[in-house]
């Protein structure tokens, strides 16, 4: 049996979610030539939840407050058996189930702190990966001010860390292209974040009057993507 698993935006349209599952192992073939031995179920594969995915069902979940899940099960079943007339057919239930916003900011928590917050290389400094993952945790619990402060502080250890030079964090990073430790693409998308500006140490030159969950889960996804960069050799 296989299942795949899709989630709706809001125009409609379904998009899959992740290869599929192949949800039965027949390890010893068949009983008698004809019947598949049955089998425990397992899950060959995982959910494929990247954080496209994931962005792209926050951003459905946001707006229409809502989203909706389909499960569609294929599995083969035998009709007739044993007799000339015996044909395999496809049997295709399929289960819709709709989750709100509150549920899903609840399980996208549980993501992050469990994938996102370990998905970094082994190279980065101890001290660097504490202060990403207590960005993480400030995202969770919707502290988001708070989140992109570690996050830039992380930036700021690795930028060090790996020899950057300047007087704020884009400059640091561009010392960094300089030596080509990460890419000019790489700079490019650290300069889209308005949070990674000219930002001083006071209230009103930090950048976080105003910060919103989106803003937050931005600089989360950079920070990411720069810190394995930086540390990927």
């Amino acid at each position: 049996m296989e299942c795949n698993f899709f989630f709706f935006r809001e125009d409609g349209n379904a998009s899959v979610i992740g290869p599929g599952i192949d949800l039965t192992a027949y390890s010893t073939g068949l009983t008698d030539i004809t019947i598949p031995r049955l089998q425990p179920m397992t899950f060959s594969k995982g959910i494929g939840l990247d954080p496209g995915t994931i962005g792209a069902i926050s951003t459905t979940v946001r707006r229409i407050n809502s989203v909706l899940f389909e499960v569609r099960i294929v599995a083969p079943l035998l009709n007739n058996v044993r007799t000339v007339n015996q044909r395999m057919l496809a049997f295709t239930p399929i289960f819709r189930f709709t989750v709100d916003i509150q549920t899903w900011n609840i399980w996208l928590s549980r993501w992050q702190e469990k994938y996102i917050a370990s998905d970094l290389p082994k190279a980065v400094p101890q001290e660097i990966a504490a202060d990403y993952a207590e960005g993480v945790r400030c995202l969770n619990a919707e502290a988001f001010r708070a989140c992109v402060v570690m996050f830039r502080r992380s930036l700021e250890s690795a930028a060090t860390e790996r020899g950057g030079t300047g007087n704020n964090l884009l400059s640091a990073l561009q010392s960094l292209v300089e030596r080509r430790i990460i890419s000019t693409a790489n700079h490019a998308l650290a300069t889209g974040v308005r949070m990674f500006g000219n930002y001083g140490a006071h209230p009103s030159t930090d950048q976080l009057s105003s910060v919103s969950r989106d803003d937050a889960e931005l600089v989360l996804q950079v920070t990411r993507q720069l810190l394995k960069k930086m540390f990927e050799n």
